[in-house]
C-alpha cells in the first residue's frame, strides 16, 4: 500500500464520529438544558402572573362598563387564597355568586354568563386592601351586613364610572407577585412589575 492509499484510509476513518465524541456532545447538551430549564420556567411563571393580572384588569374594566351601561352596581367577587373569581350585577339582597366547577388547569372564562372564572394555574389572590366608602357601606347595611357565607371578597363598580379603591396582590408558588391597583375616581387599573413577596413589606 502506497502513501496515498494510506492517507485515504486514515481520512475515511476520521470522517465519522466516535462513540466517545457522541457521548461527550450529548453530555454537553444535557448540561446546557439543565442550566437553562430553571430560567425558562421562571420566565413562564412570570408570564402567568402577568396574564392573570391582565385577566383581572380586563374584567374590572368590563364590570365598570356594564355598571355605566346598566345604571346598576356591578361587583367583582373573589376568594382570597384561591384563583376563583367572577363579575356580575350586584344586589344587596343576594350574595354574589362565584363560578362553580372550575379546576385550576382550566381557563373557564367562557363558561360563565359575566366573565371571570379561574386565574392561570398556580396563581392565587394573595392579599387585598379594599377601601370601604359610604356607598358600599350603605349597600352592605341594606343587605343586612352579611358578607357572604363563601368567604368571598367584593369590589363594587358604580353606575357613575367610579369604583371602590382597591389593591390586589396575585402570587404564585415561587412567592412572586404582581399588584393591581384600582383607582376609585376613574375606575382604572394599573399593574406593577413582577417582584418577590419577601422583598415587600406587608400592607
Amino acid at each position: 500500500m502506497n502513501q496515498q492509499q494510506t492517507n485515504d484510509v486514515r481520512r475515511k476513518r476520521r470522517d465519522g464520529l466516535t462513540l466517545i465524541e457522541i457521548l461527550l456532545v450529548l453530555a454537553i447538551v444535557i448540561m446546557v438544558a439543565a442550566l437553562a430549564l430553571p430560567a425558562m420556567n421562571g420566565t413562564f411563571d412570570a408570564q402567568r402572573l402577568t396574564r392573570a393580572a391582565d385577566m383581572v384588569r380586563s374584567d374590572w374594566s368590563r364590570a365598570r362598563v356594564e355598571a355605566i351601561r346598566s345604571g346598576q352596581e356591578w361587583v367583582f367577587c373573589y376568594i382570597p387564597g384561591t384563583g376563583s373569581y367572577g363579575i356580575s350585577p350586584y344586589s344587596p339582597y343576594q350574595e354574589p355568586t362565584l363560578p362553580q366547577g372550575v379546576t385550576p388547569d382550566q381557563d373557564a372564562r367562557s363558561n360563565f354568563d359575566y366573565g371571570g372564572g379561574q386565574l392561570p394555574r398556580g396563581v392565587i389572590f394573595n392579599q387585598s386592601d379594599v377601601m370601604a366608602d359610604t356607598r358600599s357601606q350603605a349597600l352592605d347595611e341594606e343587605g343586612g351586613g352579611n358578607p357572604g357565607a363563601n368567604s368571598a371578597e367584593t369590589i363594587l363598580f358604580y353606575p357613575d364610572g367610579t369604583a371602590q379603591q382597591a389593591a390586589l396582590k396575585l402570587s404564585n408558588e415561587r412567592e412572586w407577585f404582581v399588584q393591581i391597583n384600582l383607582r376609585a375616581l376613574t375606575g382604572t387599573a394599573t399593574v406593577s412589575e413582577v417582584a418577590a413577596l419577601q422583598d415587600q413589606p406587608n400592607r
